[in-house]
């Protein structure tokens, strides 16, 4: 798809399922898991619950994440920014229903990112959430990246929730074993290229400092074994999914990366280079 057809995508699914998170991802359990992810990555980077820091969401959508991280980051300040308008309306209405005060939203778009539109030029955590395989080139993706970091404070951190293309080949070698059929990545997504993006952010002076393949256990159950057991039909709401998230959250707080390297999703978090 082109760029504006992608966008065309993104509008009729704003409008299609409002605030639900559905506007953006099919699975729940999986946006719990991402979700947990990311704050442990923020803690990670140094940040405690009740400390004062700056969050930036590049692609926003519905609020979700943002929404989540505000109430478990209370003293943060947390901005979010999406290009359809519809999204970002979405994600006030959500705002406003629960009463938090530490969030605002802005219609931008990364490809053309005005910091003027911004409260700030600055901050403590610059993340993305499947944002970056909405652009259709792979150098589209990584100058995308590149314009973000520079908006992480000096000892920030850049967080990269994205799909890179390898782990996305790994599943359907295990799909294929069992019988089952390639899957394709959905026409609106270009999965990414993990080595050209670590490149390119470390040849503009940040350093991949963490990997976490956070939704393993998950997507090898939701995108392999599920199917197999169900004539190949995928299982969104499949309950064993809700045991597989919350074995996932209790075991990654200790145990990184316990469950292989086989997820569909990965998050990678970036540090300014000495």
């Amino acid at each position: 798809m082109n760029l504006d057809e992608i966008k065309k995508h993104w509008y009729e699914w704003a409008e299609s399922y409002g605030t639900s998170i559905r506007a953006t991802e099919k699975s729940n359990t999986r946006k719990s898991l991402e979700v947990d992810a990311l704050v442990r990555s923020i803690k990670s980077a140094g940040f405690s619950e009740d400390a004062r820091f700056s969050v930036l969401e590049a692609g926003s959508g519905t609020g979700h994440n943002c929404l989540e991280l505000a109430q478990q980051f209370p003293n943060a300040q947390i901005i979010g920014f999406d290009y359809v308008p519809a999204m970002v309306k979405n994600a006030n209405s959500l705002k406003e229903h629960l009463g938090l005060a530490n969030i605002q939203y802005f219609e931008i778009d990364l490809l053309n990112l005005d910091v003027q539109l911004l409260p700030s030029a600055n901050f403590d955590i610059v993340f993305t959430n499947r944002c970056l395989i909405n652009l259709n080139s792979h150098d589209l993706q990584n100058k995308a990246a590149v314009s973000l970091s520079t908006l992480v404070a000096g000892r920030g951190s850049l967080i990269l929730g994205e799909n890179p293309q390898h782990k996305f080949d790994l599943q359907n070698q295990m799909r294929l074993k069992l019988g089952l059929g390639e899957r394709t990545p959905p026409e609106f997504n270009l999965l990414i290229d993990e080595n050209s993006l670590v490149q390119a952010l470390e040849s503009n002076s940040f350093t991949l400092t963490e990997l976490d393949d956070f939704s393993s256990l998950h997507d090898t159950l939701l995108y392999v074994l599920i199917p197999a057991l169900n004539g190949g039909v995928i299982d969104y709401d499949h309950p064993i999914l809700d045991i597989a998230s919350e074995l996932s959250i209790k075991m990654m707080s200790d145990h990184p990366n316990a469950f292989g390297m086989f997820g569909q999703n990965r998050m990678y978090r970036f540090i300014r280079s000495e």
